[in-house]
């Protein structure tokens, strides 16, 4: 799926009148965190860019996987790593329209991962309520019923 050549989604609905209607995308940033962040936040916000400028009217949305550690990582502007993550994150979540900006996405997720553990944190108090896995699925669709009220739940 994409505008500008294939793009990998991992969760999709699709039908032959409409072509994409509704996708969830997942990255991970696991190692060197602060190294590789701006790598990966390109990666996604391009994904969203080539899916919807060929779907305008699709529903997007992106998991973002990362380790919990980085929010014990320093970062001048944001506190810590984790907080500059979902900073970024939210910069381009909150496409209501299909006119809005393309590069953005309808729903976002920021998953910090306890490696020791091997545990995802489903509801981080320090992150923003609109970024909680936890209700990620619920987001995505009522964005979906509200772009396409001609679907039945």
């Amino acid at each position: 799926m994409g505008g500008l050549g294939p793009k990998g989604v991992d969760v999709y609905v699709a039908n032959e009148k409409h072509g994409l209607i509704l996708s969830s995308g997942t990255k991970g940033l696991v190692y060197d965190v602060r190294k590789n962040l701006l790598n990966r936040f390109r990666d996604i916000v391009a994904e969203s860019l080539e899916l919807h400028m060929r779907f305008p009217y699709a529903v997007c949305g992106h998991v973002f996987f990362v380790d919990a550690a980085a929010r014990d990582v320093a970062s001048r502007l944001h506190g810590t790593v984790l907080n500059r993550i979902a900073t970024l994150l939210q910069g381009i979540e909150g496409r209501r329209s299909p006119a809005d900006p393309p590069e953005t996405y309808e729903q976002l997720s920021l998953a910090p991962l306890i490696l020791a553990e091997g545990r995802i944190e489903m509801q981080p108090p320090d992150l923003p309520d609109t970024l909680h896995l936890h209700t990620y699925c619920d987001r995505m669709l009522v964005a979906f019923g509200q772009r396409n009220p001609f679907y039945e739940p």
